[in-house]
């Protein structure tokens, strides 16, 4: 056992090496929305509960993969959500003691597969999608926690065909879900075609289509987030970008002072643009005004880049005018 326990060692440090990374991610990136309290983590307690439940359920039937799931039907029947996951828990502990005293590998499996999980669980009150691609490394201890003790058990002939069967369905479940990583717009369009409701991917898609100059499709994308979320800001955001582009100033006023009254991690960019605009005519008080309004809201955004810098160049330059 000692021997197999030391096999299991490098993929505990992979699921210590993979939180580590979440960490640094969410303290170098700004996502961390507010201070970890012990109120905070009681709060979260179901979400982080409910995770390896649901992991576990994407692996017995692994349909319609994605990077950003529905949880609305699971919220709709929450005494039957909640029975399950308390079922998974007792299960989970027996597994654990009975385990440990039977001197077998599957307490290390289930507790391997907890800890692998610890990146997507939320037990930081980041947005979870900092990590989402780490949830494949719980893989590895769940599926011999699953499928040896099943395997074990059957005839050696059931044993070969369940395999032959089994390989060739995950292979292509694999070679499909491969085509929808190809890259940033097929990823994103994916999420979206799974959940139609996936926001997070539809406001990633629209920014992306309208870096690679696809900006009608971006609009269209942006329109698409804006029914099903109002306030979100970039529609106006990216109708008064392209305003102020083309010189239609009016108008690009009427967009950007729009999205700036709305929401969004990013709604500092529209002040910035304001600004540009204000600049554009020499009314250099409220472009001031909106770069100070700017440099307020940045502070909340994961990742400004280099904006926080050119705000406070801008009201360098300004500061004569």
């Amino acid at each position: 056992m000692l021997r197999a326990a030391r096999s299991l060692i490098p993929h505990f440090a992979a699921a210590a090496a993979a939180t580590a990374v979440h960490l640094l991610m969410a303290q170098g990136s700004n996502v961390l929305r507010q201070s970890v309290t012990a109120q905070g983590l009681l709060q979260r307690a179901p979400k982080i509960a409910f995770v390896p439940e649901f992991y576990l359920l994407k692996f017995l039937w692994p349909a319609r993969l994605t990077i950003e799931y529905s949880l609305q039907g699971f919220r709709e029947h929450p005494l039957p959500l909640a029975a399950a996951t308390l079922a998974l828990g007792i299960a989970f502990v027996a597994i654990v003691v009975r385990g440990r005293r039977a001197r077998s590998l599957g307490w290390l499996l289930a507790l391997g597969y907890v800890a692998a999980l610890i990146p997507v669980m939320n037990l930081l009150p980041t947005h979870p999608a900092v990590a989402d691609r780490y949830a494949q490394l719980a893989l590895v201890w769940l599926v011999p926690l699953l499928l040896v003790p099943v395997v074990v058990r059957l005839p050696r002939a059931a044993a070969v065909a369940g395999v032959a069967v089994l390989i060739p369905m995950l292979a292509a479940l694999s070679h499909r879900q491969v085509e929808a990583w190809r890259d940033e717009p097929t990823l994103f369009a994916h999420a979206t075609s799974v959940n139609p409701e996936a926001t997070h991917s539809l406001g990633n898609l629209g920014s992306v289509l309208w870096a690679r100059g696809r900006e009608a499709e971006a609009l269209e994308v942006f329109a698409r987030l804006a029914r099903l979320r109002p306030l979100d800001f970039r529609l106006d955001y990216y109708r008064g970008v392209r305003a102020l582009r083309e010189g239609e100033l009016a108008e690009a006023e009427l967009w950007l002072g729009s999205a700036a009254r709305k929401q969004g991690l990013d709604v500092y960019r529209a002040h910035m643009r304001l600004a540009e605009l204000y600049v554009e005519r020499e009314q250099y008080d409220r472009a001031r005004a909106a770069l100070g309004r700017a440099r307020e809201l940045i502070e909340r955004a994961p990742s400004p880049g280099d904006d926080r810098r050119q705000i406070e160049l801008s009201l360098l330059l300004l500061r004569d005018k």
